[in-house]
């Protein structure tokens, strides 16, 4: 049972620091996925990963994290999907919590400002739009 904790734990922590450390979109982090899971770890084989980054690819949703569930999948079944699509979810959640938490007030203001003046020109449009068709009928 311990091997399968360490397991669960390493497959964890490697989609976590990929996730976390990888900008640019899904597509980026299919070379580093193979580089990790074929080159250093040596879970997978290349043939294995090219069939899983084509699945991931023709599925629907982002690729990272259908290639994530499939790999988790192919080494630890169901617990691994679960564990691998966490570890690939987690870092951009925390990240745009902890952003959206200090810009929640800083633009609070700016945003309540603008959003008054496109409703009161809106409605300066929509006003006028009436008149105007009133005025000529």
């Amino acid at each position: 049972m311990k091997s399968k904790k360490t397991l669960y734990l390493k497959l964890f922590l490697s989609t976590f620091y990929l996730s976390a450390f990888t900008f640019g979109g899904g597509f980026v982090i299919i070379p580093l996925m193979r580089k990790k899971f074929v080159g250093d770890l040596h879970w997978i084989e290349e043939d294995d990963i090219i069939n899983l980054i084509t699945i991931a690819q023709s599925s629907p949703g982002a690729v990272a994290v259908n290639a994530s569930i499939l790999l988790g999948y192919r080494i630890g079944k169901i617990p691994g999907a679960l564990i691998s699509v966490l570890g690939t979810i987690l870092p951009p959640f925390l990240i745009l919590t902890v952003i959206s938490f200090f810009t929640e007030n800083m633009f609070c203001e700016v945003y309540h400002n603008i959003n008054n003046d496109c409703r009161n020109s809106s409605l300066h449009s929509l006003h006028q739009c009436a008149n105007d068709n009133i005025v000529t009928k």
